[in-house]
């Protein structure tokens, strides 16, 4: 999963993100750079790209890359199913090179921000423009299919991992 650390602050320091500077962050609506430290959502981008964040001011979609809190940290993954639950919008995250779906659904005020850039070669990609929204919404449709898939798969795969025997064990037809 990529994490992030970045600040909000024009030295472009590096620290993990606290709940006062997220909070002044969201309050202000500046954009934010940050820099990813994992690799789940290459190709796209990786450790150490430099993504802009904007403070999410309205109710993220399917294809969004959003930036949520999670275990005290700021993960940044695509949103790739949104659904209501006890009159609650909640949201599918996964990273793009990732397998399956992230461990539990995020809250929509776990979300701090989303995606609208990434730095590459001294340029920025504007994510906002119609190209990219039809890319990350092809995406997400296509990385739903797969995180499906990996949840079927996990009890089929840990069925056929019980039945093996280690080699020792093995019976032979020999006698």
């Amino acid at each position: 999963m990529p994490s992030v650390t970045g600040s909000n602050d024009s030295s472009g320091g590096s620290r993990k993100p606290s709940g006062p500077v997220l909070e002044e962050w969201k309050r202000t609506g500046r954009d934010s750079e940050l820099t990813i430290a994992g690799g789940s959502m290459r190709p796209l981008f990786g450790k150490g790209s430099r993504v802009i964040v904007r403070p999410v001011t309205d109710c993220p979609v399917r294809g969004d890359i959003v930036a949520y809190m999670r275990h005290g940290g700021l993960t940044v993954h695509r949103i790739v199913r949104v659904f209501e639950q006890r009159g609650a919008r909640r949201f599918i995250a996964k990273g793009d090179a990732a397998f399956g779906f992230d461990p539990e659904p995020v809250d929509g005020g776990m979300i701090v921000g989303r995606v609208v850039g990434i730095e590459r070669k001294g340029s920025v990609i504007d994510l906002e423009t119609p190209r990219w929204r039809l890319y990350g919404r092809f995406v997400a449709r296509c990385s739903y299919i797969i995180g499906s898939a990996a949840r079927i798969m996990r009890p089929v795969t840990a069925l056929s991992k019980k039945r093996r025997r280690p080699a020792g064990n093995r019976r032979s037809n020999a006698r």
